[in-house]
């Protein structure tokens, strides 16, 4: 009868096992690591984008404010021609 001397499938199997678990841990590491950084990216182009909407609302303001400016010196215009 012929003596086995390498591991039993057994072990085989378990070692194969850890070693799909330990990269299966190292890929889901990663995965994260890549989700967390992109989370932050997410979160500064959110900022970038409410700040960039002020400026617009300030702008729209501004254009609004001007606008009445120029309707008030243009009547104003009109009423010095007219006397």
């Amino acid at each position: 009868m012929a003596v086995d001397h390498g591991c039993h499938p057994f072990i085989q199997d378990l070692a194969a096992l850890e070693e799909e678990k330990k990269n299966l841990k190292a890929n889901l590491d990663e995965s994260e690591n890549r989700n967390t950084k992109l989370e932050l990216a997410k979160r500064a182009l959110e900022g970038d984008i409410q700040r960039t909407k002020l400026v617009l609302n300030d702008k729209d303001t501004e254009i609004a404010v001007s606008v009445n400016h120029v309707s008030i010196l243009s009547n104003m215009c009109r009423l010095s021609k007219d006397n």
